[in-house]
């Protein structure tokens, strides 16, 4: 998925899978992804196409690091599931997607797993925190 989405090198997908031990990667690792895509994209003015493809694999980098960091947060890891990347291979739907029942049902998970006896830290998105103390 890396490799496809995000035009990662197959050396440098392997090797990401293999340093966060799991289908994940780090948002140091998405942040210098989302630069060399970048600069490639402004390099390649003349051919549409190749301009093209290389925004919409900035914009996945940009969304996966948004994912990660504010919409489906967990305070232990400075990774994201690569899993999310099934939702951004289409760029043009992302809208029709219901974001807001999604966050809402991850943050009542991670907050019912803060209410067990073990559990040292609770982590939510910000977005749906302020919401939540809003009603309190």
């Amino acid at each position: 998925m890396l490799i496809a989405e995000l035009g990662v090198d197959p050396d440098d997908a392997l090797e990401e899978v293999e340093r966060t031990r799991g289908a994940h990667v780090r948002f140091r690792f998405l942040q210098r992804q989302y630069n060399a895509e970048l600069t490639t994209a402004l390099q390649a003015e003349a051919d549409e196409l190749e301009q093209a493809t290389q925004r919409e694999r900035v914009l996945r980098c940009y969304f996966l690091y948004l994912i990660g960091t504010q919409l489906f947060v967990d305070t232990s890891s400075t990774y994201t599931d690569v899993v999310f990347l099934t939702y951004l291979s289409d760029i043009t739907r992302i809208h029709e997607y219901n974001w807001g029942a999604d966050v809402l049902a991850y943050n009542y998970h991670r907050l019912g797993e803060g209410c067990l006896w073990k559990a040292r830290t609770v982590s939510c998105s910000l977005l749906d925190t302020t919401v939540l103390l809003r009603h309190y």
